[in-house]
């Protein structure tokens, strides 16, 4: 019938000024290295908002630069084949950045390598355990693994510090839907929208879950909702169609 539950997640142009590849450096190091260099422009684009078509200029440091680096510039540039291409050539021992860890793991979930995405996704949640982002995308990819009993618990450790993420919220509800216990699933996907009435997944797995359990009507009442949120979504259009015929 076409739905499936899924898991889902600036300055003006400019000429890039000189000065952020020969004087943007930490002030507690003397270091004057291409990996300082690429990661003082990272750090000043994410800082302000710098727009991806730029990012080519930081190319002329990364070929020189440190792998953690590199993979930071490939995240921001969304390529998540050149990132997985920089994890393979590194050995897990030698990356101890736990957001390189997060940035590996979220390019290997972006490409379906889901087994890959929870070693690296557990990797910076060992070193990170407090930052419930890294923890919700740990639980996702364990979903999406096949271990949804982990997720749920991790899931709740997140739901304990913020009660409202919605995220966590809807994929809690998406590994209740793989438990078939669609009860539950109802709860945490109708809580997902008190918290953010909008959010795309908790709509989309919400009409889902009503089409899986029989009543296209209550589906249809929620894609009807998200095309008026999001008018110009073809998947929603086509859901529509599909459950219109």
């Amino acid at each position: 019938d076409g739905i499936r539950d899924i898991i889902v997640t600036g300055v003006q142009t400019r000429a890039l000024p000189i000065w952020i590849f020969t004087g943007i450096y930490p002030v507690n190091t003397t270091e004057t290295n291409e990996s300082v260099k690429l990661r003082a422009w990272l750090k000043y684009y994410e800082s302000f908002e710098g727009e991806a078509s730029s990012l080519d200029s930081a190319f002329a440091l990364a070929n020189k630069a440190g792998a953690e680096e590199r993979i930071h510039l490939f995240y921001l540039q969304k390529d998540n084949r050149a990132i997985i291409q920089a994890a393979v050539n590194l050995k897990g021992n030698d990356v101890h950045d736990p957001w390189t860890m997060y940035r590996i793991g979220q390019a290997y979930f972006n490409e379906q390598q889901y087994p890959q995405a929870v070693t690296w996704l557990q990797k910076a949640v060992e070193q990170m355990p407090l930052q419930i982002d890294f923890k919700t995308r740990y639980a996702a990819a364990c979903i999406m693994n096949g271990n949804s009993a982990l997720a749920i618990q991790l899931l709740n450790e997140v739901l304990n510090i913020q009660p409202k993420h919605a995220d966590a919220l809807t994929n809690m509800g998406f590994a209740y839907v793989l438990q078939k216990n669609y009860v539950q699933a109802m709860y945490y996907y109708e809580k997902a929208l008190q918290s953010d009435p909008d959010f795309y997944q908790a709509l989309l797995n919400i009409a889902g879950l009503y089409n899986l359990r029989g009543d296209k009507q209550k589906a249809l009442i929620y894609l009807k909702r998200m095309q008026q949120r999001y008018p110009d979504n073809t998947q929603v259009q086509e859901l529509i169609r599909q459950l219109s015929n």
